[in-house]
């Protein structure tokens, strides 16, 4: 008897597939990434610069449901050291934990760790030397929980799929959607600048 995952429920009001697309629109005026299946798109996430000259223009990354509107919004922090934290909340403000991207190492490949709310180190993600594949894995013994591939060459598809839905269920949806986003960034300004 085989069992078929088709989407999940995790914390937040989102239901994530265990396989879908981020399309990055080419004429989209700012950053942006349609959330979609073959079937439908379910949301979106847009970037946005918050701020004034004055006080510091900061980015903020909101995750859109198509169905329920305003998910979850992801700020920097702080930076420092070659880290960048996101800050991540719900739409009622409430913290749902961070991500940082450590640039340490490398200015294309950042290395990404996310917390949860209580600061729990809950996973880790890595991108692949040519930039076309993105790991999350399991913070305790590294099996990977997710992956983000893309075809080789420029593209603005990326295929994500949930290999553990059981395993990534622990990281609140809303924190596990900017995490796919903020990685991609990431991969995508590197492709961007070969």
């Amino acid at each position: 008897m085989a069992l078929i995952l088709t989407s999940f429920q995790l914390q937040a009001a989102i239901d994530i597939p265990t396989s879908f697309y981020m399309d990055q629109p080419p004429l989209v005026d700012g950053y942006f990434f349609s959330l979609r299946t073959d079937e439908k798109n379910f949301g979106a996430i847009k970037r946005h610069i918050t701020g004034s000259a004055w006080s510091g223009r900061i980015p903020q990354y909101d995750l859109i449901s198509y169905q329920n509107g305003l998910e979850g919004i992801a700020k920097v922090g702080h930076t420092g050291n070659n880290v960048v934290v996101f800050d991540v909340t719900d739409r009622e403000d409430y913290p749902l934990g961070s991500i940082e991207a450590n640039f340490e190492y490398s200015s294309y490949y950042p290395a990404f760790q996310i917390f949860s709310a209580e600061n729990e180190l809950l996973a880790k993600g890595q991108i692949s030397y040519t930039g076309y594949t993105i790991t999350l894995l399991d913070a305790l013994d590294d099996h990977v929980l997710a992956l983000v591939t893309s075809n080789p060459g420029f593209s603005w598809t990326w295929t994500v799929e949930i290999k553990d839905p059981q395993g990534i269920s622990k990281i609140d949806s809303c924190l596990l959607m900017h995490f796919f986003a903020l990685s991609l960034e990431g991969s995508l300004c590197y492709k961007i600048s070969q």
